[in-house]
């Protein structure tokens, strides 16, 4: 079976899995394979960055504060007035 990777990403990257794994490097399309690698990684050092930015703008939240335990009895018009 000669999938392509247009046609078929799952089947194209199993079967160069497959020819590189037993040797057969003729049969493997290495340029493609390359450019898959490279996009991996470019893939990887995103998401990894993006996770960073995440959690280092949740460190500079300010903490979490809980609503008055003790709600105002106040009728809604007078809290509005104060």
């Amino acid at each position: 079976m000669q999938a392509t990777q247009n046609s078929d990403y799952c089947a194209w990257a199993l079967e160069a899995a497959e020819h590189l794994r037993s040797g057969r490097l003729s049969e493997v399309d290495l340029n493609n394979v390359a450019q898959e690698l490279e996009d991996m990684g470019k893939a990887q050092r995103h998401a990894l960055s993006s996770h960073l930015e995440v959690l280092n703008c949740n460190r500079r939240r300010p903490p979490f504060q809980a609503a008055d335990p003790k709600p105002s009895t106040k009728p809604l018009a007078w809290q509005l007035q104060t």
